[in-house]
């Protein structure tokens, strides 16, 4: 299976380390603009997770969970990790890009 542009993110969880406090304009928030008719900003609460789809039953990207981190003030820190599902492994990806058909060496 061909990849252009690279794997496709199927799913992704978002989970943050630490707590923000509520800053003015969601200052620290992860905002999803699309997904309801004034949008939705998430401030960030340690051990809280963001699980969401990237694709909709066809596979095609989906608009709605196009999402931005919001600036955070001077004085504040704001920890998160990403986990990311692809529809194919990074070392796959890697092999292709290479233009190898194999992840392992040839053997002698």
């Amino acid at each position: 299976m061909e990849h252009e542009g690279g794997p496709r993110r199927l799913i992704t969880l978002f989970v943050y380390l630490n707590t923000l406090p509520e800053l003015p304009e969601n200052g620290g928030c992860t905002e999803f603009p699309l997904v309801s008719a004034g949008g939705l900003a998430v401030r960030p609460r340690c051990g809280a997770a963001l699980l969401f789809c990237n694709v909709l039953p066809d596979g095609s990207p989906d608009a709605r969970v196009s999402h931005r981190a919001c600036p955070v003030p001077p004085g504040h820190f704001k920890f998160g990790a990403n986990i990311w599902i692809n529809d194919v492994t990074m070392q796959m990806h890697v092999v292709a890009g290479a233009g190898c058909t194999s992840p392992l060496p040839p053997r002698p």
